[in-house]
Parts: C-alpha cells; structure tokens; sequence
C-alpha cells in the first residue's frame, strides 16, 4: 500500500503570476496565484469564462508585493460573467453583481488574498484584507 497520497493530498500547485497580465486557463484549476503589485500600472489578471471552467473550477489569489501607489492595482476580472461574495475585512462585508476585484494599490498589504470558484453559472468570491479599503469591486 502506497503512503503518497496521504502525502500530497493538500499540496497545492503554486503559481508567481508577478507583474504580467495574464489570462487564466481552464487547466489551472486548483492553482494557488500570487500576484504582485508592480508600482506604476494596473494589472489585470482574467478568469476562464464559468462555462469553460466548469462546476466546481477554482483558484485563489495572494499579493506578495505590495507597492504605496495608487495606480498600481491588481484587478481580476470575470469576463461576462457576475462575482457573488464576501469580504473579511470589509465594513460592508459583502458585493455582488460585479464582474471585477481590485486589490487596491496604496491599502493592500502582503498577504491579501481573493479565493474564487464557480459553480457553472457565476463566480463566488471570499477575501480577506486587513484593511477596509484594500479590496474593491468594478
């Protein structure tokens, strides 16, 4: 009897997403993305359309550089379709019928995290921020 898959069962694929753009595949599922905050520009990273990914598709998304500018967002946007969610963090502590999350330059810190999965019809977000204002919706 093999031992490895009590090794493995929680690891997880990791992916250093920097500073590029990126379109996220469908093979990408379960894929932990770091992204970094690159000082000048926006950065948009964009999902796999919900028919595409497919119940049960998810990935998540952790900043692990985080600039003091204001223009240097992060955005991850689900293109036609909606994102259904809550917010750790946040006052309000919830967003819905919005087809982006921008972890904003200038508030978020390292460690700000957006975890997204689909259920074959919208996306559904939870985030977590230490500040109120770090993660946005667009």
């Amino acid at each position: 009897m093999s031992k490895l898959g009590r090794y493995s069962a929680q690891r997880r694929k990791v992916v250093d997403l920097g500073t590029t753009a990126t379109t996220i595949a469908t093979t990408s599922c379960g894929t932990e993305f770091l992204v970094s905050q690159n000082g000048t520009a926006n950065i948009e990273h964009t999902l796999p359309t919900v028919a595409a990914a497919g119940a049960g598709w998810w990935c998540a998304f952790t900043l692990s550089t985080a600039v003091a500018n204001g223009d240097a967002d992060v955005t991850i946007t689900a293109e036609g379709a909606i994102i259904q969610g809550v917010e750790a963090g946040d006052s309000s502590n919830a967003f819905a019928s919005r087809t982006s999350i921008v972890i904003e330059g200038n508030s978020a810190q390292v460690g700000t995290r957006v975890e997204l999965w689909t259920d074959g019809a919208a996306w559904y977000a939870i985030s977590l921020a230490t500040i109120d204002a770090s993660i946005t919706t667009a």
